[in-house]
């Protein structure tokens, strides 16, 4: 994700507002991770100002670092979680009993999330 975004980055970040809102006292067994790629611009009060435009709830977080450290970061998770791909953009969701991974490739709604998460036994 990155702030600066006008195509997929709103259409991801308006789905993970609607899990959080869909999934209400619930949404805190949900952890939500955007992980910048455009470091350059996304700094800590323009991705501030981008979860608070989609009224991001506890939970949600956006991390940013430099070039390097995120490149290494999305390839561990390419390399080590299994799942879809490699369609953008992808979602990976951590199970909060086991700590265990699943990567989603593409747009998906909070319904999907949803179904995804009780499949996976995350919810």
């Amino acid at each position: 994700m990155f702030t600066t975004c006008k195509t997929d980055c709103p259409q991801l970040a308006a789905s993970f507002a609607s899990l959080q809102a869909r999934l209400g006292s619930d949404s805190g067994r949900v952890r939500l991770m955007a992980i910048s790629i455009d470091p350059a611009h996304d700094t800590p009060k323009a991705m501030k100002a981008f979860l608070a435009q989609f009224r991001a709830k506890e939970g949600w977080d956006f991390y940013t670092g430099s070039e390097v450290d995120l490149r290494r970061l999305r390839h561990e998770f390419m390399d080590r979680v299994p799942g879809e791909g490699p369609l953008m953009p992808i979602t990976f969701l951590r199970s909060p009993r086991d700590l265990r991974w699943i990567r989603i490739a593409g747009h998906r709604s909070s319904s999907e999330f949803v179904k995804l998460c009780e499949k996976e036994g995350i919810l």
